[in-house]
């Protein structure tokens, strides 16, 4: 039987050919000035984002995902156009809030081709209409807007004719219909009528909208937010007075009802932010012990931490708040704080515990400081596209290339095989840093010993392995029980006793680097550090490996 020395290590010549796989897009407004990238949304594969600059304060841009970002539009030639925001598509032009000083914050359009155009003034002169929470509903655009007498209602823009108030729902105040979500040919949101506090409405797109049900009842409010469609059924969080803020669902024909009372009594589960991934609802929640972590609901059993990430005690509940959750390459990614690091950009596959992927602020500093749910990340041409503070450029748009090629590596019999499978591979030998030629398959046969590695194409990705070590390619090896080595441990000499005639004797580290060589059985290992080593003693008949401790 063969026995040989194996050893994985990292070199780092390496690192030239691993691709970087997070980069700084632009430093938008230059040095650590913040252009605060905010509202990014992806419209005929552009990424349409309010930033800040030096030359026309908060304005419009545009970024195409290979050419620097650029200004779109500077809606407010003499200040700040500091409303923009609520980007939407609708019947393929892209509809979004922006600020004149003369028309106050009203609603624009742009088709694709020409300069965006305002096409609303609901609020006369100069006064802020604000349009916000826009919905494509019933091909229609509805969203919640500060009309005359500066009431907030429910809105609605058809494409051709002046934006119009749908419906008054509160008579003496704003009703502030918000979180605006289409389920079963409907419209949800929530909204206060001045009588019952902020609840949960329906609109059929026809008649006027009515209240669904009086959750909190009375004029107290249950405040329903973070409306999500999952298993055809509606969840979202609200609060009855007496069980605390919990996950609810609606189902589309009886009363909405709550969950689960996770937190018993009035204490608040207050699950949020939900969001549908590898077949479960994931959120954020609040439990007693973990404080704010990572949760996901099969929709049958009750809802389970996924993992609790941050950990350190010195914090109170010790919360990571995940937040901005979005699929990309098959994996949620969110941001999130542990004890170590601040709020950073974290991956969880479904199955194992969630981990941090770059620590872009590096150290306790966040890389975003604004929890603010316009802080979403999109993908764009394959990339993760999102705003961040790197601690130097101040908080810029960054991008992530979501390269995730396992790089591991196996081996048997003299046969190295990489892991990945359905890739492009490279072996390459670690020594000469060369490629070696011709062998380009999955596994890679030794004839001669060192240290390889593989380079891994998978798409856009590019990974390469840890260095294997193999020694004793080719050679006859003999069995172990013919040769004797004490004591083991050692902290001094070394003695081999065997029938056989030694000719020399190499010693290697654990990761397979020669340290030492001999030609008597007895010498001194004294000048060794501590560790575990391999002895390869070759005899005229052979050689063999055998392993020893060194205190």
């Amino acid at each position: 039987m063969k026995k040989i020395i194996i050893s994985i290590f990292a070199i780092p010549f390496l690192n030239n050919i691993t691709h970087s796989q997070l980069n700084l897009v632009s430093d938008i407004y230059p040095t650590s000035n913040n252009s605060i990238p905010d509202w990014l949304y992806i419209y005929n594969d552009t990424v349409y984002f309010t930033a800040e600059d030096a030359t026309n304060g908060v304005e419009v841009w545009r970024y195409d995902g290979t050419n620097a970002p650029t200004l779109f539009a500077d809606i407010n030639p003499t200040g700040y156009s500091a409303g923009a925001a609520h980007f939407r598509e609708f019947n393929g032009n892209l509809y979004f809030t922006g600020y004149e000083s003369v028309y106050g914050s009203e609603l624009y359009e742009y088709d694709g081709t020409n300069p965006p155009v305002r096409i609303t003034d609901i609020s006369a002169a100069s006064v802020n209409s604000s349009p916000n929470g826009m919905m494509v509903f019933n091909s229609k655009l509805y969203f919640n807007a500060n009309g005359p007498g500066n009431d907030y209602e429910l809105y609605v823009y058809d494409g051709i004719n002046p934006a119009s108030l749908v419906y008054n729902i509160n008579a003496t105040g704003n009703s502030y219909p918000t979180g605006m979500t289409e389920f079963n040919g409907k419209l949800y949101f929530s909204a206060n009528d001045g009588i019952n506090g902020i609840e949960l409405w329906e609109y059929d797109g026809t008649n006027p909208p009515t209240m669904l049900l009086d959750i909190n009842p009375g004029a107290n409010h249950s405040i329903p937010v973070d409306f999500t469609i999952y298993n055809n059924q509606l969840y979202f969080n609200a609060d009855n007075g007496v069980n605390g803020t919990e996950m609810w669902m609606y189902d589309g024909t009886n009363p909405p009802t709550m969950v689960v009372d996770m937190i018993p009594g009035s204490g608040s589960f207050d699950p949020r932010r939900f969001y549908v991934y590898n077949g479960n609802l994931v959120f954020s929640a609040i439990d007693a012990v973990a404080g704010n972590e990572l949760w996901q609901y099969d929709g049958v059993n009750n809802p389970t931490m996924v993992f609790d990430i941050n950990t350190n005690p010195s914090l109170g509940l010790h919360h990571s708040n995940p937040r901005h959750f979005i699929e990309y390459n098959n994996l949620l990614y969110f941001r999130a704080q542990d004890e170590i690091h601040g709020r950073e950009l974290w991956a969880w596959d479904g199955v194992n515990n969630p981990v941090l992927i770059v620590d872009i602020n590096v150290g306790t500093a966040h890389s975003s400081e604004d929890w603010n749910l316009s802080k979403r990340m999109v993908v764009l041409n394959g990339k993760l596209v999102f705003a961040a503070n790197n601690g130097v450029v101040g908080e810029e748009l960054f991008e992530y290339n979501g390269c995730l090629v396992n790089a591991a590596v196996t081996e048997s019999n003299m046969i190295i095989t990489a892991t990945q499978s359905g890739a492009s591979y490279q072996w390459i030998d670690c020594n000469t840093n060369t490629e070696i030629s011709g062998e380009t398959n999955q596994s890679f046969t030794v004839t001669v010993d060192g240290d390889y590695a593989v380079i891994i194409t998978s798409g856009a990705c590019i990974d390469t392995s840890t260095c294997t070590s193999i020694q004793g390619v080719g050679v006859n090896e003999l069995e172990q029980n013919n040769f004797t080595i004490f004591p083991n441990p050692t902290n001094s000499n070394l003695t081999i006793t065997t029938a056989e005639t030694i000719q020399s004797i190499n010693v290697y580290s654990a990761s397979g680097i020669l340290v030492q060589q001999e030609s008597k059985s007895t010498f001194s290992v004294e000048h060794l550090p501590a560790g575990i080593y391999f002895l390869e003693i070759q005899t005229e008949n052979g050689n063999v490996k055998m392993r020893f401790v060194k205190e």
